[in-house]
Order: structure tokens, then sequence, then C-alpha cells
């Protein structure tokens, strides 16, 4: 059951991660990985991506948890120092990759317009 969907893929980790160590069994639904990420989940409309689930039963709890760790945690900064501490990053490291992501993320993105553009040429002499 979807409890709740997270702004990205790393806050949803994060989430699930915080709701495994209070003894809720959660799982992230990722994104697809094809470009243009947002692109994907706005033409679908789909509250899936980045959603968190549990089980029916755990569902109320979890909610519970969700909200008192988004109370709690509401600055991007403690998010990637509560991240690093449990992945065992440096802050150096946290933003080594968070630029690593961004770099991809904008390929991907150029890759799609590219390929927009591709499909949408029109066609010759057939």
């Amino acid at each position: 059951m979807l409890v709740h969907h997270a702004r990205s893929e790393w806050d949803g980790n994060i989430i699930v991660g915080y709701l495994n160590d209070n003894g809720v069994e959660a799982t992230l639904q990722s994104p697809p990985s094809m470009p243009p990420l947002d692109a994907m989940e706005n033409l679908t409309g789909s509250d899936k991506v980045n959603g968190i689930f549990v089980l029916g039963y755990e569902a109320e709890h979890a909610r519970e948890l969700v909200k008192e760790f988004l109370n709690t945690v509401t600055d991007d900064q403690v998010l990637e120092e509560a991240a690093a501490q449990k992945l065992k990053l440096d802050k150096e490291t946290v933003t080594q990759l968070r630029g690593a992501l961004k770099e991809e993320r904008q390929t991907f993105e150029f890759l799609g317009v590219i390929g927009a553009a591709f499909l949408a040429r029109p066609r010759c002499c057939g």
C-alpha cells in the first residue's frame, strides 16, 4: 500500500531506511531508467514513481513514522548528513555523487530531447 510519495529517489531511500530501522518493511518504487525521468512521471501522472510502499496492515503505523520523520527532518542538508551517516560517507563524497548525478541527469535529458526530435522528424518519400 502506498504511504508516501517522496520528492526524489534520494529522499525516498532515506525514508525507506528510516521505516526499516523502525520495524516496518518498506520498499521504494524507483523511476524507470529511461530519460527524461520527470517527463515520464508527468505524462503518466503516476504517483507510484518514488512511492513508498508497505504491507496494508502496517500502513497506518508507517504513515505516522513518515510524518514524524518529515516533521523532524525538514532541511536538505540534514537529509544529506543522515544519508552520509547511514552509508558511512563523508560530505565531500556526497557532494561528488550529487554532482555526478546532476551531470548524468543532464545527459539523459539531452538524449531525450535528441530522441524526441528524431522521432518527430517528418518522413520522406515512402
